[in-house]
């Protein structure tokens, strides 16, 4: 079984004659190009058995024989997709999947589709050109696809790419090669597979939103091991929720700054063992990512949490629906100018960059080598002493002392999630409950500072009169205020229940 390791970038249409002209990939060339047009019809059941498993069956027609080809589901994590892929000639021109060579997917196939037939499902249709490349000591296959992937009720979605699989050497060159080619083009990211992009036109599916996937830290791995799968978990949390963002989804830009902000926090914990260099360019990079995300952010909480219940609850007032109004042309702008952000040469850079260092281990300063256990005990102890005290005085805090407190309090739940599989399941989600608790009680605070400001934004743009959108402000200003009492209260009581856990990493 052979493993593919390629990295996939979308090309605009109108650029596709400046990558065949492109002085690099010239100056690289190891030998001339080649054409060729690939036909290739993807198989499935009925009720796509095996894409629902990660598996893609397809018959590909390439130099007068007939390729079936089996590919597993990648490992996720990076812009670099490694897809094991068994390939064997077939007679005809549909699939044999006793011809599998590989005893373990062959069964795996032969138990998925089970008693359904196999279907074509959907076709890719392009022109292929290729050229050989080498950087450094890697040898390149750079491909220049263009066409199309259609169904057999004509449904279609262009094909406009680039590939670059390695051949030999090391997979980091194909980031360094990815970084180089966006200087003189634009290109971005492409994490679909033509697989997927398939499948999801022959089902109509839409981008949806996702959530971090939980991660199993092996208890001997060191902090250099743990790192890099930790920020491998964040960045493809990150990358999962851009297709979700650009459609518009609220969940999915959620997602999305989550995702950012757990990538912060990962830097944080592990910050003894990584470059001042590669901190700060992370960290910068982050920033401008989270200030792109947040106003769209803010404003689709301030509509959800306060102006939606509101107006449902005073439906007579009609300043209240002015302002909602207002609120909601400006979240979809927000979340417009968020999508054109993701289509930057900054975020391509800022992506390609990140995984280039983890593949390459130039993030790593000081001893990498400590047990990841020593790393995650250190940062617990460390955060949850600093909550505690912050904590304690609670009653006396003023709302933007409480504010930095929820702050301490997300920090902590972050690193218990980074590290929860190294101790007890149970404890440690007995704990991370409580955390989340304690910062839902105090996200009213947050959205209060927020809020203000909104306001302040959002009332000159409505139209009102004065004297309507001082009413206005009064309904929003006094729906905060109540919503802030009865959550410190709360936040009181679930407190006392988080002092009450023992520290699971305590225990053994």
């Amino acid at each position: 079984m052979n493993e593919e390791t390629e990295l996939k970038l979308r090309v605009p249409e109108r650029a596709l004659a400046s990558v065949r002209r492109n002085p690099l990939l010239s100056a690289l060339r190891q030998g001339r190009g080649a054409r060729r047009h690939l036909l290739t019809v993807y198989y499935d059941t009925p009720s796509l058995a095996l894409a629902r498993q990660g598996l893609t069956l397809r018959v590909r027609r390439a130099n007068g024989r007939w390729i079936q080809g089996v590919k597993l589901a990648d490992d996720g994590g990076s812009a670099l997709q490694r897809r094991p892929e068994i390939e064997t000639e077939i007679e005809g021109d549909t699939p044999d999947i006793a011809r599998i060579p590989d005893d373990g997917v062959r069964r795996m196939v032969s138990a998925t589709t089970g008693s359904e037939p196999l279907a074509p499902a959907f076709v890719s249709d392009f022109g292929r050109t290729t050229w050989p490349v080498r950087l450094g000591d890697s040898d390149i296959e750079v491909a220049l696809d263009v066409g199309e992937i259609r169904t057999e009720d004509d449904r279609k979605v262009r094909i406009s790419e680039l590939e670059l699989e390695l051949k030999s050497g090391r997979a980091d060159k194909l980031l360094e090669l990815a970084l180089a080619l966006g200087r003189s083009m634009p290109i971005s990211v492409e994490r679909s597979t033509k697989a997927a992009r398939g499948f999801a036109l022959v089902t109509g599916a839409k981008a949806e939103p996702v959530r971090a996937r939980p991660i199993e830290l092996d208890s001997d791995a060191t902090a250099g091991d743990a790192f890099a799968a930790l920020a491998r978990n964040c960045l493809a949390h990150l990358g999962g929720n851009e297709a979700a963002v650009l459609v518009g989804s609220v969940e999915g830009l959620h997602q999305m700054r989550v995702a950012a902000r757990r990538l912060r926090a990962l830097i944080a914990c592990f910050r003894d063992f990584i470059s001042t260099r590669v901190k700060e360019e992370l960290s910068q990079e982050l920033r401008w990512l989270m200030d792109a995300l947040g106003p769209a952010r803010d404003l689709d909480v301030f509509l959800a949490d306060t102006l939606d219940p509101l107006v449902e609850r005073c439906p007579e007032e009609r300043s209240l629906s002015v302002l909602r109004e207002t609120a909601r042309q400006a979240a979809q702008a927000a979340r417009l100018e968020a999508a054109v952000a993701l289509a930057t040469p900054r975020y391509t850079r800022f992506l390609l960059t990140a995984d280039l260092r983890l593949a390459s281990g130039d993030w790593a300063e000081g001893d990498a080598d400590t047990p990841v256990r020593d790393v995650a005990r250190a940062n617990l102890k460390r955060r949850y002493r600093r909550l505690v005290k912050m904590a304690a005085g609670h009653h006396a805090l003023e709302i933007e002392e409480l504010h930095e407190l929820r702050i301490r309090a997300k920090k902590m739940r972050y690193a218990g999630e980074f590290f929860r599989s190294l101790y007890s399941r149970k404890l440690a989600r007995r704990h991370l409950v409580r955390l989340t608790r304690l910062q839902d009680r105090l996200g009213s605070l947050n959205d209060a500072i927020t809020g203000r400001a909104l306001l302040d934004r959002l009332l000159p743009e409505s139209g009102l009169e004065a004297a309507v959108a001082g009413r206005a402000a009064g309904f929003v200003l006094g729906w905060k205020a109540a919503r802030i009492h009865a959550d410190l209260a709360v936040f009181a009581r679930e407190w006392e229940k988080f002092r009450e856990l023992r520290p699971f990493w305590t225990r053994r």
